[in-house]
C-alpha cells in the first residue's frame, strides 16, 4: 500500500534565539492507505500543533508534510529560488551544493546540479570551483544567487549582471535604502557605503556611516547590502588563489577580501524587489507566508 500521509524530520519552534521553545522535534511517521492513527499525549505536548501542521494551517520550522507524496507547503525554498532564476535572462541556471540531499531534491524538479567540495567558506569560493569544473570561459558573467533567496525578482538578477557588463569593475552587487534605526543598528543587516561612481568603499555589520550624534541619524545616507553578486569568470579564478583577509575574518563578510585585494565592487540601488532572505527562523516563517501555497 502507498503512503497517503508522511512527515519527514518535522519540527516546530516558537520564538527565536534564546527564547526559542521546541514543541516538536524531528518527527517522522507514515500513514498508508486504510490505516488509522490516534494522536495521544498530555496537555502541552504538541498535539494541536501537529494537527495544524498536518492541515497546512501552520508551517514547520523544518521538515515537511506530504499528502499523496506532495508537500502541502508547496515548493521547497530552493525550488522557488531556482524558478525565479529561470525567469531571468540567464542562459543557464545551475545549483551548486556539497549536500547530496539538496542535489537529490534539485534533480527531482529538473535542475542542473554541480557538486562541490565541503571545504568552501563562502558562495564565491564555491563558484570558483564550479567555473573551473564546468570549464566556463574567462569573459563569461556569473551571478551568485543564494539558495535561501526565494523572493529575489528576476529583474534584480538581470540588473546586477548588466551592471557588471557595462562597468569596469570586477564585481557587481545591489543595495537598498535602510528605513529604520532598528535595521541600521542590526548587525544582521550588512551596511554598504559607496561613492558617486557606484564604487563600494566599505561593507560592515556595524552601523555605517557612523553618526556622531544618535539624535541626528540621517537614514537617507544608509544602505543595506543585498547579497546578490555578479562576477566575471576571470575574477573567480583570481579569487580562488586569495587568502581570506583579516577584514573578512573580523566581519564574516566575503566581499571584504575582494576589496582588500584591490578589486572594485560596483553598487547600485535595486530597481526591483529583492524580497526577504532567510537568515533566521522568523525569516523562514515570513517567507513561507508570502509564497503561494500550491497545494490548496
Amino acid at each position: 500500500m502507498s503512503n497517503i500521509l508522511e512527515c519527514r524530520s518535522l519540527s516546530f519552534n516558537y520564538g527565536d534565539g534564546n527564547s526559542k521553545t521546541s514543541v516538536l522535534k524531528n518527527l517522522d511517521f507514515r500513514v498508508k492507505t486504510e490505516e488509522r492513527i490516534a494522536i495521544i499525549g498530555q496537555s502541552g505536548c504538541g498535539k494541536s500543533t501537529l494537527l495544524n501542521l498536518l492541515a497546512g494551517l501552520d508551517m514547520p520550522s523544518q521538515g515537511e508534510v506530504l499528502i499523496d507524496n506532495k508537500n502541502i507547503n508547496g515548493k521547497t525554498l530552493i525550488e522557488h529560488t531556482y524558478s525565479n532564476a529561470l525567469k531571468s535572462n540567464a542562459s543557464r541556471v545551475i545549483i551548486a551544493t556539497d549536500d547530496e540531499r539538496i542535489r537529490q531534491v534539485a534533480l527531482n524538479f529538473g535542475a542542473e546540479v554541480c557538486m562541490t567540495n565541503h571545504n568552501h567558506s563562502s558562495g564565491t569560493s564555491r563558484l570558483s570551483q564550479v567555473v573551473s569544473d564546468l570549464s566556463f570561459e574567462h569573459h563569461e558573467i556569473i551571478v551568485n544567487l543564494q539558495g535561501d533567496e526565494p523572493m529575489m525578482a528576476p529583474e534584480s538578477i538581470n540588473q546586477v549582471a548588466s551592471n557588471l557588463a557595462t562597468s569596469s569593475m570586477s564585481v557587481a552587487t545591489l543595495c537598498e535604502k535602510i528605513n529604520s534605526q532598528e535595521e541600521y543598528f542590526d548587525e544582521n543587516c550588512v551596511k554598504v557605503v559607496y561613492n558617486s561612481r557606484g564604487k563600494a568603499l566599505y561593507f560592515s555589520r556595524s552601523p555605517v556611516p557612523a553618526f556622531r550624534s544618535k539624535d541626528n541619524i540621517d537614514l537617507d545616507l544608509c544602505f543595506r547590502h543585498v547579497g546578490l553578486y555578479a562576477y566575471k569568470v576571470g575574477f573567480l579564478k583570481d579569487y580562488s588563489k586569495m587568502e581570506m583577509s583579516s577584514l573578512e575574518i573580523a566581519e564574516k563578510l566575503e566581499q571584504l577580501t575582494f576589496l582588500a585585494n584591490g578589486f572594485d565592487i560596483h553598487v547600485e540601488i535595486a530597481r526591483a524587489s529583492t524580497g526577504l532572505g532567510v537568515d533566521t527562523e522568523s525569516d523562514l516563517k515570513k517567507v513561507k507566508r508570502n509564497l503561494k501555497n500550491e497545494y490548496y
